[in-house]
């Protein structure tokens, strides 16, 4: 599974590791309260299958955030899927753009 279109701020960026979701932070990191990953069949902007809240983890030295998806990607069925990222602040939630589609089961 790549997940390799991902944006919450800025460039896009990419999985390199199985279930691995990585994103670059938001400009306002410091008053981000939540970051949620939300997986959508592809093509869809709506239900929201299976949604992980990730807290607000540090980003690396490059402003990039990990998070590991495989244990919500493996409970869903077979099919295509896409996530975003939503960004919680206390003046709201902004939705990502979608990534490219992947399939599950992972491979």
């Amino acid at each position: 599974m790549i997940i390799d279109s991902y944006v919450v701020h800025g460039a896009p960026t990419r999985v390199a590791v199985l279930g691995d979701l990585t994103f670059r932070m938001s400009p306002n990191h410091a008053l981000v309260t939540n970051y949620t990953a939300r997986i959508r069949a592809a093509g869809t902007s709506s239900p929201i299958l299976s949604s992980v809240s990730l807290g607000v983890p540090q980003p690396d030295e490059d402003g990039i955030v990990t998070a590991n998806l495989t244990s919500a990607l493996n409970a869903l069925g077979v099919g295509n899927y896409e996530v975003t990222v939503a960004t919680t602040t206390a003046g709201g939630t902004t939705d990502s753009s979608a990534s490219t589609p992947f399939s599950v089961p992972l491979a």
